[in-house]
């Protein structure tokens, strides 16, 4: 089971919970850090999209992107799902 698990964390605007304090404190690596990205959230909010298509180049989408990847990975998508996903992903970039 351990191979399975993948940690996430959302970064803190503060900054008060550091990565390596996560790590630390669970004893095992981050996989992926979400970068704290209230200019983008707040645009997205205000527009009524989805951060990932009204930022389409920021950290948080770039991030969130990676922890789709994960995911698929993680549950062994075959290689024709991930083409189409992924096509699907730049059709959604250029719309953003």
């Amino acid at each position: 089971m351990e191979q399975k698990i993948r940690l996430i964390m959302k970064e803190t605007p503060s900054k008060t919970i550091t990565q390596a304090d996560v790590e630390r404190v669970l004893g095992r690596k981050v996989n992926l850090v979400l970068p704290h990205d209230e200019k983008s959230a707040t645009s997205a909010l205000n527009q009524g999209k989805p951060v990932v298509l009204c930022a389409p180049k920021s950290a948080y989408t770039t991030a969130v992107l990676r922890l789709c990847t994960m995911m698929e990975e993680a549950v062994g998508l075959p290689g024709e799902n991930k083409k189409k996903r992924g096509s699907a992903r730049k059709k959604a970039k250029k719309r953003g």
